[in-house]
């Protein structure tokens, strides 16, 4: 009830303050800890009964990729730590189809070089890049499957600034993976099934495991947790200043897609 009263009121909002119409929604709320789904909402008409955006709404995510390309590389500790500087420099890649693409800042600007935590708890495009490509793409995709992303996941370098389709129900079982330290559990619906007199049928059983290293998924955290603090959603920060998030935005081209997680 809560999430559905949050959607009546703020898209209505959103609209007048960004002079924009026919706005739409979707959102997956989920316990860390075991993986159930407790709010889902599939449309701005909570009551639609039709196509659940939630669910089957495939749209670019992109920074909200970024997560897994920095825990492939923390993962990596001999190599990897969140103060190895990373090259902030204009990057030229050319792709299959044999056109070039020059990622950039969202300020257009270059410093050079840039730790490993300021990249991400910024989300600095380039230093991203050159992260990803450094890892390989196919890295990048290996971890998205550790952390419970299912699907084909394309392996051209602008996959590593988001250019790829998920669901809002694949992302959140990207993050409950990485909220969660690492252990994996399917996201679901439902806990146990009992008959009218209470004997139980069947119910939810399905063992953790651990999908990815603990310290390297701790680190990522931390600089997720620097994103609420001073980075892109630290507008979470002036409102529950006593409260201690993580998260992560993401945006397209020209913000037809807005994403938080």
């Amino acid at each position: 009830q809560e999430a559905e009263k949050t959607v009546k009121s703020v898209l209505p909002t959103l609209e007048k303050q960004k002079q924009l119409s026919d706005l739409d929604i979707a959102m997956v709320l989920t316990d860390i800890d075991t993986g159930g789904i407790r709010a889902l909402i599939g449309s701005r008409n909570v009551s639609f009964a039709g196509f659940n955006r939630a669910l089957d709404a495939k749209r670019q995510v992109g920074s909200l990729v970024k997560p897994a390309i920095y825990l492939t590389a923390l993962e990596q500790p001999e190599f990897y730590d969140l103060a190895t500087p990373l090259k902030d420099e204009p990057i030229k890649l050319k792709s299959n189809l044999g056109k070039y693409w020059e990622p950039k800042n969202a300020n257009k600007q270059f410093s050079g070089s840039v730790m490993l935590l300021d990249a991400l708890s910024g989300s600095l495009n380039v230093p991203t890049v050159h992260l990803g490509m450094a890892l390989g793409t196919n890295e990048v995709a290996n971890t998205l499957a550790r952390l419970g992303v299912e699907g084909d996941i394309p392996l051209y370098p602008a996959m590593t600034l988001g250019a790829i389709n998920f669901s809002p129900f694949q992302i959140n079982q990207m993050y409950q993976t990485l909220a969660n330290e690492g252990e994996y559990i399917p996201l679901h619906t439902i806990e146990a099934i009992n008959t009218h007199d209470d004997f139980p049928l069947w119910y939810f059983d399905t063992d953790a495991h651990l999908a990815t290293q603990k310290e390297a998924t701790y680190l990522v955290n931390y600089a997720l947790h620097k994103v609420t603090k001073s980075g892109t959603a630290k507008a979470l920060n002036n409102v529950f200043p006593k409260t201690n998030f993580a998260g992560k935005t993401g945006t397209t081209d020209d913000y037809r897609d807005s994403w938080f997680s």
